[in-house]
């Protein structure tokens, strides 16, 4: 029977995969900013409503466990998805997430740095293929635009990494305090997030609610559900993950989303898969096995 905290990862990556087609659309007609603000906001309500339901926002946690999950949150759900939407306007959601496969290798890094856990020489060579993968789609961009999407990749990396340090700093939380609840820790991640989103609001007019008036009743239906799918269900059950879980194996598990994003992203679009994009393909699927294997050894 495949582990609980296997099956939530999956089903998170699922959830996020099919909403980051809409966060893609968003990003790239309004704005990147606008679009990571209105999800955690969406996102902060839900987790109120259903923490408060729970029963699971009746005390305020102790101020360690505060300080872990509201810089987690602005960290990872802040600054970490801000450089993650800005791929996903120049990039598309698809090949942007094939990035995500460096997150095994960025998690065992960290495990290296601070728990002295070595990393073995097949996720080594995973990372190897990764790389080949990213200059795989730079390539088919630079053959399409006449130059090469530079910004985009970084952006890409620098959403991974951070993603991966707030991993960290939430799972720190769920071992300092073993009765967190998901909900609860959901809830002062987002507000981390949307205290930061306030702080950026007196230096950076995106015009919050003007832009979300102004939307047709279609594109705010889209918004808000890719935001409850993406950010709500998508994080509930990635913490319910991370709780619970190795995070090697999660991450491994979540590395397998562009698979199916690139898929989703494709069918929408009515789009035929190019040479590049099957070549990038079998280089993640590539890694992908050899992650597995690393971690099932």
């Amino acid at each position: 029977m495949i582990d609980s905290s296997l099956l939530a990862a999956f089903m998170s990556m699922m959830v996020f995969s099919v909403a980051s087609l809409s966060f893609s659309v968003f990003s790239e007609k309004t704005s990147v900013v606008w679009m990571n603000a209105f999800k955690a906001t969406v996102a902060l309500l839900a987790f109120a409503i259903a923490g408060l339901l729970a029963g699971q926002l009746k005390e305020f946690p102790q101020p360690n466990i505060f300080f872990y999950l509201f810089l987690g949150g602005f960290i990872g759900l802040n600054i970490g998805d801000f450089f993650l939407l800005k791929a996903f306007a120049r990039l598309g959601a698809g090949r942007t997430l094939m990035i995500f496969g460096f997150q095994p290798f960025f998690l065992g890094s960290f495990a290296y740095l601070f728990f002295a856990q070595a990393m073995g020489w097949v996720d080594i060579l995973a990372a190897v293929f990764i790389l080949v993968c990213v200059f795989t789609i730079s390539l088919e961009k630079f053959k399409l635009h006449g130059h090469w999407e530079l910004w985009g990749l970084l952006f890409g990396f620098l959403g991974v990494l951070i993603d991966c340090l707030s991993v960290i700093i939430t799972r720190a939380a769920f071992d300092a305090d073993p009765g967190l609840g998901v909900l609860e820790a959901n809830f002062y991640r987002c507000l981390g997030a949307a205290a930061g989103f306030l702080i950026l609001s007196r230096f950076h007019r995106f015009h919050f609610g003007k832009r979300f008036r102004r939307m047709s009743v279609k594109s705010k239906f889209s918004a808000i559900s890719a935001s409850v799918l993406g950010t709500f269900f998508s994080l509930w059950l990635y913490l319910e993950a991370i709780d619970k879980g190795h995070l090697g194996n999660i991450a491994t598990i979540v590395a397998a989303g562009p698979l199916f994003t690139s898929a989703f992203e494709m069918i929408w679009k009515r789009q035929r898969p190019t040479k590049y994009f099957w070549a990038s393909l079998a280089l993640f699927s590539s890694a992908l096995f050899l992650m597995a294997y690393s971690q099932s050894g």
